[in-house]
């Protein structure tokens, strides 16, 4: 699964019922099952062109033998602090004494193996990681979001995100000179979830505001006040869809408060934006690729205030997927609170 933001027909967008079923077949597909065990009791073998395999030392040993796949095996070599360029210089060999000498002699000894397709591992994780997978997450959210209209879907199995707003919050952006006809401008409000069955985010839920003009979300930074949500992939999973279910209040009202927030950034005025910009690609570590991009989109609609600048990087934040369009969104967010 791979939706990704259709700016040309949001008709085409898939319902949350259908994500629902598109996760749910992924797991019926390739079985995905998790095996707690202590790493000490397999040996690494060298795959060429693949990495690793993890090897039981003990036939006896319920769990079979697992390839690695990428992200996995990139886990292992961070496991053990082992370089991940020397491990592609080196001859198989070295490598084979090297991360075998290091599974035996690490301090963690517990280990979460996260199996799919009867042998392949996608992820190896902490004794400590409580799985709380996707499908868990959107079946939690369907009872509570009746009548949510998908915005952004995105799963690339490393990965999930997704934006859902309520057609009912409807509201149109008032123009400085109170004239509705001449915006037109109607934006949404809903939340944005995500989470990682690999061990590469926490479970978040956040606050979300679409623009429906232009297909641009902005995501709650979250501020300690209630806007953003994170759970570590720890403790009890009872617990945690408890706090997801809260959450999801929670973060709505954070969306009313950015709404305003947005209105009444048409009454700020910025007279240099570009420097102004310039500013938020420095504050966040971002890239000239990225300023470019901002740039670009602010000459598409050149508003002299702090909603010309803050749609510029939703509208930059649109153009991407996955991650980085989630820190877009959410540097979006900040840039407007902050203000």
């Amino acid at each position: 699964m791979n939706y990704k933001q259709l700016r040309d027909s949001q008709a085409a967008m898939p319902t949350l019922q259908e994500v629902v079923e598109e996760k749910a077949d992924w797991v019926r597909v390739h079985t995905p099952e998790d095996k707690s065990t202590i790493l000490g009791l397999f040996q690494f073998v060298v795959n060429e062109g693949s990495g690793g395999a993890l090897v039981p030392l003990d036939r006896r040993l319920s769990i079979p033998a697992v390839d690695l796949r990428p992200h996995a095996m990139d886990q292992l070599l961070n496991r053990l602090d082992y370089n991940k360029r020397l491990f592609g210089r080196l001859p198989g060999k070295l490598n084979l004494l090297a991360l075998n000498w290091l599974i035996q002699n690490e301090k963690e000894r517990q280990a979460l193996l996260r199996i799919q397709d009867g042998n392949q591992c996608r992820a190896l994780l902490s004794g400590q990681y409580e799985a709380f997978d996707t499908l868990q997450l959107l079946q939690e959210l369907v009872p509570l979001c009746g009548g949510a209209k998908v915005r952004v879907a995105y799963d690339d199995d490393l990965t999930f995100h997704l934006s859902l707003t309520f057609p009912d919050t409807a509201t149109e952006l008032v123009h400085p000179d109170g004239e509705h006809a001449r915006r037109n401008d109607i934006i949404e409000q809903g939340i944005h979830i995500s989470n990682s069955e690999v061990g590469l985010r926490s479970v978040t839920v956040a606050g979300y505001v679409y623009r429906l003009i232009c297909s641009n979300g902005l995501i709650s930074y979250g501020n300690g006040e209630g806007g953003m949500f994170r759970f570590r992939h720890t403790g009890d999973s009872d617990n945690l869809r408890d706090r997801v279910r809260s959450a999801v209040e929670s973060t709505f009202l954070d969306a009313q408060k950015i709404t305003a927030q947005f209105q009444n950034a048409l009454n700020i005025a910025i007279s240099d934006p570009a420097t102004r910009l310039q500013q938020v690609v420095e504050d966040n570590n971002l890239s000239k690729e990225d300023y470019k991009a901002m740039l670009d989109r602010f000459m598409e609609e050149p508003e002299q205030n702090l909603f010309g600048v803050v749609n510029a990087i939703t509208a930059a934040a649109r153009d991407e997927e996955g991650e980085k369009a989630y820190e877009l969104q959410r540097i979006a967010a900040k840039t407007l609170s902050r203000s």
